[in-house]
């Protein structure tokens, strides 16, 4: 017997292919927005947070050996240098808190977080042993192998932790951007389908039964325009908020807390510089290559007006220049540079006076911290940075809010629209159907 595609035949195969041209728009929708809403937790939630942690340890690593040299050069006024020792130590204690609590890509981030744990106390007991041996010389000698064990182990550590987490945070925002356009094509082509089979269905009730308009059809592609535009703005606000917080904040972010890493590990160079005279040319020229790395500024090059020349500056300040977003952001930026040259000029300052046998007056400037005197400069430095990095956090957080926030609740909606959109197509078709059953 052959089968016959009657009137009440098409629309029951028409109803049917609505719920399911439904299905397969929810199924595009949910994976769409879960790619965006992934790879927003990728990077905000777990990357970016164990990579700025990541950089507070470097720093507070590095503060802390600055402060044991510095309390070394002079142990009869060390209460400053000890108690601004002990707030890195609370620092890096918290930092290293959250980056255990935070582990997301195992070995990778498990075996340096291990490795700062154990060797941190090695290095606190040789570090307190520099503080406590009466001769000079040993004392130098105990200090030396604590800033080894820290230049050689636990800052390693801490920039193995940054790059296991930036290449997971990298691999993220790569997948979305190529996968991105594929996810959207899909959704479209899926809705596309959907109401190109609605008006299909409108026509043949038009032609066949003549009736104009089915209105539980008409409200079944009004539901299905309207969910489209809002699916799309959320995927695209996503987006948008992905690349604030990734490419505008995080960068900055990044950036600004390599900066201060350095310059503490920079200062301390500047402290060794005078406690240890032997090993005085090695410390001289670390400190400057560390110095480059942060603002790379030439003879005669204007601090003011850098922009003409910014193809020329090198540097991790200047980078962070080229990247300004947010308001306030340039001005604290630029705080930053003249604050770091400030200081830099200071230890030329000191170096000469080294050079020219005035040691004392040299170690009065290194350690001071009264205006004018290296401390007090480099806490300058220091202000403007962290403000910067406030700046930067703070746009970071609400993005990663916002982009959360408009990419929620689609779960619930889309399973709900697309119910809507079968019963609507159902209903609209089953009293014709039932014309032809009377």
């Amino acid at each position: 017997m052959k089968f016959k595609l009657t009137t009440p035949v098409i629309l029951w195969l028409s109803s049917a292919g609505i719920a399911l041209l439904a299905v397969f728009m929810m199924v595009a929708a949910l994976h769409s927005v879960s790619l965006h809403r992934q790879a927003l937790k990728t990077v905000a939630k777990d990357s970016a947070p164990s990579i700025i942690a990541a950089q507070k340890m470097r720093a507070a690593l590095s503060d802390m050996d600055a402060n044991v040299a510095n309390e070394l050069l002079n142990p009869t006024a060390s209460a400053e240098a000890l108690s601004a020792y002990e707030t890195r130590r609370k620092e890096l204690a918290n930092a290293l808190i959250a980056a255990s609590e935070n582990v997301t890509f195992g070995d990778a981030e498990r075996i340096p977080l291990q490795t700062l744990e154990f060797n941190l106390s090695s290095y606190e007991r040789q570090a307190q042993s520099a503080r406590l041996l009466p001769d000079r010389d040993r004392s130098r000698a105990a200090y030396r192998n604590a800033m080894t064990l820290m230049s050689v182990t636990l800052l390693p550590a801490a920039e193995a932790l940054d790059i296991a987490n930036r290449a997971e945070l990298e691999k993220s925002y790569q997948q979305l951007t190529s996968s991105s356009a594929v996810s959207r094509f899909l959704l479209w082509f899926a809705s596309a389908c959907l109401l190109a089979a609605l008006a299909w269905v409108q026509m043949f009730l038009n032609n066949r039964v003549r009736r104009r308009f089915n209105l539980p059809l008409l409200a079944a592609t009004l539901v299905v325009i309207v969910f489209l535009l809002v699916v799309n703005a959320a995927l695209s606000a996503g987006e948008h908020q992905l690349k604030v917080v990734k490419e505008d904040a995080f960068q900055s972010i990044h950036d600004l807390w390599r900066t201060l890493a350095s310059a503490y590990d920079a200062n301390a160079d500047e402290s060794r510089y005078l406690l240890d005279p032997a090993n005085a040319a090695a410390y001289e020229r670390d400190f400057f290559a560390k110095a480059n790395n942060i603002a790379e500024i030439e003879k005669g090059q204007s601090i003011e007006n850098w922009e003409p020349i910014s193809k020329q500056t090198k540097g991790l300040l200047f980078d962070e220049l080229r990247n300004i977003t947010f308001a306030g952001e340039r001005e604290a930026a630029m705080e930053s540079i003249r604050t770091w040259v400030a200081y830099v000029k200071i230890d030329n300052k000191i170096r000469a006076l080294n050079r020219e046998g005035k040691t004392k007056e040299a170690l009065e400037l290194c350690i001071g911290s009264k205006p004018g005197q290296s401390n007090w400069a480099f806490e300058q430095f220091e202000k403007s940075v962290r403000k910067t990095i406030e700046i930067n956090q703070s746009e970071f957080d609400k993005a990663a809010d916002t982009g959360f926030s408009r990419l929620a609740g689609f779960e619930v909606i889309t399973p709900v629209v697309t119910l809507l959109c079968a019963l609507l197509g159902y209903f609209g078709l089953i009293v014709r159907i039932r014309e032809y059953s009377a």
